[in-house]
């Protein structure tokens, strides 16, 4: 794929389940090394926004582009390079219940990835130690409490060490300990390798307690399935905070 100077782009992107329009003309772009985050109510297309990046379903219309090339044009070889170069975090935290939360997170790395079983357990290692989960590391997910869950999905997220970062809803489930975890993680990691990220939250969230700000570049706001905001973080949030004064 060729380099451009955008890293993910959407022009006109419009999208529905059923008679139900999600998202309509929807366009922006996300330089590499970019953290962008959607909010929005509680009814939107935000999730389903980044399954669009993901390749993971088609927009009705518009082009989303990677590193300048169309999805739509992709070669099976480049959609299976694609799907191993981005970590995407559930907001119900999928997890496969008969593994253990380190299976969990080598599974990615055995799937994509042709290392051998040293390897694996390097990288799985790592990230599990990044995130504070070494005591849950043989459990299994079933009983265990959410945030570890999706702790645990954001470190098979990471582990394949990826160019493209989904979160949905990710800061909203955990509690301020945790929260602190990723943001340092997630910091340390954006400077190293300039991972390109998109998260999601609600609007409420960002008039309260909000601390993706600490990584957010850009902040764009959708209404009923269109643009209403979108700009640099801290404009955003002020003319949002000042609107619902």
């Amino acid at each position: 794929m060729n380099q451009t100077e955008y890293y993910l782009e959407l022009e006109n992107v419009s999208y529905k389940r059923d008679s139900l329009v999600l998202l309509n003309n929807i366009s922006f772009k996300v330089n590499q090394g970019e953290f962008l985050t959607i909010g929005s109510g509680d009814i939107s297309g935000k999730s389903s926004l980044l399954k669009l990046c993901a390749g993971l379903i088609q927009p009705d219309n518009g082009v989303i582009k990677i590193n300048g090339k169309p999805l739509n044009g992709f070669s099976y070889n480049e959609s299976q390079k694609l799907r191993y170069k981005t970590g995407f975090v559930f907001q119900d935290g999928t997890l496969v219940s008969n593994l253990s939360i380190k299976e969990n997170v080598a599974l990615p790395l055995r799937y994509h990835l042709s290392l051998n079983e040293a390897e694996t357990e390097k990288y799985a290692t790592k990230y599990i130690e990044l995130l504070s989960l070494t005591s849950y590391a043989d459990k299994r997910p079933a009983g265990l409490p959410d945030g570890i869950k999706l702790l645990t999905c954001l470190a098979r997220a990471l582990a394949v060490e990826p160019e493209l970062l989904l979160l949905d809803e990710l800061f909203s489930s955990l509690d301020k300990t945790e929260i602190q975890i990723v943001i340092t993680l997630l910091k340390e990691i954006k400077k190293q390798r300039r991972i390109t990220c998109i998260a999601t939250t609600k609007v409420v969230n960002i008039l309260s307690y909000f601390p993706e700000a600490q990584l957010t570049d850009c902040l764009m706001i959708l209404e009923s399935g269109k643009t209403t905001e979108y700009g640099i973080c801290q404009t955003v949030r002020q003319k949002l905070l000042q609107e619902h004064k």
